[in-house]
């Protein structure tokens, strides 16, 4: 009776060990998350308003099997995947390959209808010879609608992703939560 003791010891602290290191394998993947969010919003997002730096965010660790999680980084923001993958002409999917008619009039989700604005202005430098603009000495032109060929592919989410998956990075995050999750001082 007294060695079947030892052996359920054993199985008790194997089963702890066991819970440690998955527990510790989801941290650190929400730790990585955190830092390509950072990476992202604070280096690689294209900016003009700052609207889609702020608004990226990662989802909560999602098990894929004992030991193996993975966690889902993005943006809730409309433009956001043209932003990754491009759009129009540029896409990276050939599928979507294909120019946007832009109408002047924006759509108002309150009224369900489009704004009295009846033209596109746009400050057009090398424009083609003949077309009419409202004041010869500015490039300004204005259009009903227009053609948009769509924009390049920036890739900030797949750069930030592949800046922070090095695997000294990796390492260090590894090692940082594996110290916190048994409680070892560094």
């Amino acid at each position: 009776m007294p060695e079947n003791i030892g052996k359920v010891k054993l199985a008790r602290g194997r089963a702890y060990v066991l819970r440690k290191l998955d527990e510790a394998a989801m941290v650190a993947v929400l730790n990585l998350g955190v830092q390509v969010v950072m990476t992202a919003s604070e280096q690689t997002a294209p900016v003009d308003t700052g609207r889609l730096a702020r608004s990226l965010t990662h989802s909560d660790p999602i098990r894929i099997r004992p030991f193996v999680w993975g966690i889902n980084v993005g943006s809730n923001v409309e433009y956001a995947y043209a932003q990754e993958y491009g759009s129009g002409l540029f896409a990276e999917d050939e599928t979507k390959r294909r120019k946007y008619k832009i109408i002047a009039g924006a759509f108002n989700p309150n009224t369900k209808s489009l704004s009295p604005k009846r033209a596109l202005k746009f400050e057009w430098k090398n424009a083609p010879p003949g077309l009419r603009k409202k004041n010869p000495q500015h490039p300004i032109y204005f259009f009903r609608s227009i053609m948009h060929p769509g924009v390049k592919p920036k890739k900030y989410l797949r750069t930030a992703i592949s800046m922070e998956r090095t695997p000294d990075k990796l390492r260090k995050i590894w090692f940082k939560t594996f110290n916190a999750v048994f409680d070892i001082a560094a």
